[in-house]
């Protein structure tokens, strides 16, 4: 291949293909590789995929995860150095580049046969095209057939088919796809639309296809969860401020995506932001219960273990409070359950200088699916009146994840709500903005002392 010049090749990906893999090999310099089903790639503008290469070994992969997914049919590819400058390798100019390429291909398989009443574990890699297939066979007779993802760390989707595997997501007759971990997928639930007896086929996919993410899965011929999958575990309840912070920061979960919320009464009365919540706030909370993901491990992404309602919101201030009064399956809370809040600080005590932290689950804390428990650090920059009050300003790192979260001083004492995020790519600047507990509505405040008003943590454990 000549300097400034495409090397083009086209490849023909089989209909049973999930994966396709290019990968460049034996070349003195680092190759980008492009990749268009539309047609012969002419420039770099013209490809549908285009790979970030960091390594002189590269590789670009398409699978039915992909935007756009792999389909099958003729994929015209392309290699090239598209530096602007003529490259140098031991300091001689080089005209023409050696490369090796080779082309690959994962194919859809069955890996297995779901039964009903086990659990069986399974594994997703991205080098394998992020998805398994399983077969399940319902019986004559059989009126209901459930799937439940667990013991996964990432979000996964479950879809389903009758008598055929899924080759492409959108052939796919049933979903449960969501930014949940914990799927779950009830057919013949609806008498309008019966289950069929003979073979199904499942499949599990991560749709940020990415990593490898491990998982269980439950079948059952139930409507209802599998017993295994309703015990709620208990909550840390430290008595150190800075981990009993870390734990009472959690994450919501609504259809429209994930943000982050505080526990501000150890009976399940969480403070996030509104717009967070804005698309089931006025709705009918038994119709769209707000998910609720508690961390266990702050090393792990937290858990979905509780579903609640919207009890207040205040669109000016942008502020909601969630009540937690269920568990993720609709179960009831174990007895006298017990959360772990965070004590409230005063946000007219603190000044220009002092130290700050935020902690949620910014979008940027992690490389692909669900976001383990963050904290960045700042300073108060500085107070900004508004007309509904006046806001913090923070050099703290506030994203999209964030928002909702805990806002905490020196003491690890909750002192407002981390909100926005002011930025001028222009400028190379950002500003972050914290609604103060000072924005708090009287009645709420009163709400929340009232209900903080019980033992202390040290008096008051959760049991298994």
């Amino acid at each position: 291949m000549d300097h400034g010049g495409l090397a083009t090749f086209t490849v023909v990906a089989p209909k049973d293909a999930v994966l396709l893999t290019v990968k460049v090999t034996d070349s003195p310099l680092i190759l980008d590789i492009l990749a268009d089903r539309r047609g012969p790639i002419r420039t770099p503008e013209d490809a549908e995929y285009h790979n970030r290469p960091d390594s002189l070994e590269t590789s670009l992969s398409i699978s039915r995860q992909s935007r756009p997914a792999l389909e099958s049919g003729v994929y015209h590819l392309a290699v090239g150095y598209l530096g602007s400058e003529l490259p140098v390798v031991h300091k001689h100019p080089v005209k023409r580049i050696p490369f090796k390429v080779t082309v690959s291909f994962v194919r859809a398989n069955v890996t297995g046969v779901l039964r009903s009443g086990e659990k069986t574990p399974g594994r997703l890699i991205a080098e394998e095209g992020s998805v398994r297939m399983f077969a399940v066979d319902i019986p004559p007779g059989t009126n209901v057939l459930r799937i439940d993802l667990d013991e996964v760390e990432s979000d996964l989707d479950i879809l389903a088919r009758y008598g055929r595997p899924i080759l492409r997501n959108e052939d796919a007759e049933e979903t449960a796809v969501s930014g949940l971990g914990r799927e779950s997928l009830v057919l013949g639930a609806d008498p309008a639309r019966p289950l069929k007896s003979g073979r199904w086929y499942v499949n599990v996919v991560h749709p940020t296809d990415s990593g490898s993410v491990d998982f269980t899965v439950y079948t059952s011929f139930s409507a209802e969860p599998p017993a295994a999958l309703l015990a709620i575990p208990p909550l840390p309840l430290p008595t150190d401020s800075r981990k009993r912070a870390l734990y009472a920061t959690v994450e919501i979960t609504t259809d429209n995506g994930s943000a982050a919320g505080t526990l501000v009464t150890d009976d399940g009365l969480v403070l996030t932001n509104y717009h967070v919540v804005a698309e089931v706030a006025e709705n009918p909370p038994e119709q769209r219960p707000v998910v609720v993901s508690a961390t266990l491990d702050p090393r792990q992404p937290p858990r979905e273990l509780f579903r609640g309602r919207v009890t207040a919101f205040d669109k000016k201030t942008d502020l909601a409070l969630i009540h937690i009064d269920r568990g993720f399956y609709g179960q009831p809370l174990p007895a006298d359950y017990r959360f772990p809040a965070v004590p409230l600080g005063d946000p007219e005590r603190i000044e220009i200088g002092d130290p700050l932290c935020v902690i949620g689950f910014p979008f940027i804390g992690g490389s692909g699916g669900r976001v383990s428990v963050t904290l960045t650090r700042g300073v108060v920059s500085g107070f900004e009146k508004t007309p509904f009050g006046t806001l913090i300003k923070t050099d703290a790192g506030i994203g999209p994840g964030n928002s909702g979260g805990a806002a905490l001083n020196d003491q690890w004492q909750l002192i407002g709500v981390p909100t926005s995020e002011n930025v001028d790519p222009e400028a190379v600047s950002r500003m972050s903005y914290i609604h103060p507990l000072t924005l708090l509505r009287p009645t709420w405040r009163e709400k929340i002392d009232k209900r903080r008003n019980s033992p202390p943590p040290a008096e008051k454990e959760n049991k298994p």
